[in-house]
């Protein structure tokens, strides 16, 4: 699996100033307050082992979004979606109902 996740990467990897723009958005940016006021259905997925954005976040994250639906998937990581495609593909089809 991290053979192809290099691979697959390797083939449009991020420039390295395109990386450092991103870093400083996230960094700079926070709508934090104004979560609050999002009223349209919101799905929130993290990995319980993910160590670059602990899911500790998306609790924090979906707390403030009313009637936000949180989904911990068990042994993801930050690259969840790579480690569990299907589980998270049907965790977005319930979502949106289909």
């Amino acid at each position: 699996m991290i053979e192809d996740i290099v691979q697959r990467y390797s083939i449009a990897p991020t420039p390295p100033r395109a990386f450092a723009s991103q870093l400083q958005g996230i960094m700079s940016w926070s709508d934090y307050p104004r979560l609050g006021e999002l009223f349209v259905p919101v799905l929130v997925i993290t990995g319980d082992q993910d160590i670059l954005i602990p899911p500790e976040n998306s609790s924090i994250l979906a707390e403030a979004i009313p009637g936000c639906r949180l989904v911990v998937i068990p042994g993801g990581t930050h690259g969840a979606i790579a480690q569990f495609p299907r589980d998270i593909a049907n965790e977005i089809l319930n979502f949106l109902d289909v």
